[in-house]
C-alpha cells in the first residue's frame, strides 16, 4: 500500500494534493503526506528528515553522544563541593 501510494503520487502528471490522493486510495491525508515525505528523504530530495538507513541505525549511540556533549553540571550545582575537590586544604 505504501509503495502504491508513493508511485501514484510520482506518476501523476501534475502532482496531486495529499487530500485528493488520499481520497482515491482510501487513506488518511496525513498518512499519505508522511509516506511521500519519507520517500523524498530516501531519494535525497529532502534534508530535513531521516533516510531509511538513518532510521535503521541504533538509537543508543545517538543518545550516548548527546550525553557526552552535555556539559558537566557538577560545578554549577554544588560549587562548595567542587572547590573542596580542587583545594582540599580549603575549609568547606
Amino acid at each position: 500500500m505504501r509503495e502504491h501510494t508513493v508511485r501514484a503520487c510520482r506518476e501523476a502528471a501534475p502532482e496531486p494534493s495529499c487530500e485528493h490522493l488520499a481520497g482515491q486510495l482510501g487513506a488518511h491525508p496525513a498518512a499519505v503526506r508522511t509516506r511521500i515525505r519519507r520517500d523524498e528523504a530516501d531519494c535525497g530530495e529532502r534534508e530535513d528528515r531521516l533516510t531509511l538507513g538513518e532510521r535503521a541505525e541504533p538509537v543508543t549511540p545517538r543518545k550516548e553522544n548527546v550525553q557526552l556533549e552535555r556539559p558537566n553540571d557538577v560545578p554549577r550545582t554544588n560549587p562548595v563541593l567542587f572547590a573542596t575537590q580542587l583545594d582540599p586544604t580549603r575549609p568547606g
